[in-house]
């Protein structure tokens, strides 16, 4: 279920960059790279906890590890180093767009954990 719900958010926000903010090839390419970290971002802190997404503290490691990819991927989509680069506002609407999914992905997930009473 987690991951029928990853891959319809990742297919979106790449449908709307094609389709919607008609993307080059290039940059196509950038974007997917942004919402596939940022989407990894946001199912690696909904699947570390069984109950709510908030209900305790991630480790000193996986947070800073975090930061460092965030920003490591954005600084590179926005810079165009080894990629196209993409405008600040692009890959600030994914991060955003990526919490949100981390959010919605956490209420389905705490919804079919309690239908199999995994809780």
């Amino acid at each position: 279920m987690l991951a029928c719900c990853n891959l319809l958010f990742c297919s979106a926000l790449l449908a709307v960059g094609k389709f919607w903010l008609d993307l080059a090839t290039g940059q196509l390419q950038t974007l997917t790279v942004v919402i596939l970290a940022f989407s990894g971002q946001a199912v690696l802190y909904v699947v570390r906890e069984r109950r709510r997404l908030w209900s305790s503290y991630p480790g000193r490691w996986p947070v800073l590890s975090s930061v460092v990819d965030v920003a490591l991927i954005a600084t590179l989509a926005t810079r165009g180093i080894l990629m196209s680069p993409l405008p600040l506002l692009w890959v600030g609407a994914v991060s955003g767009a990526a919490v949100v999914f981390a959010f919605v992905l956490d209420l389905d997930k705490v919804a079919v954990f309690g239908r199999l009473m995994m809780t």
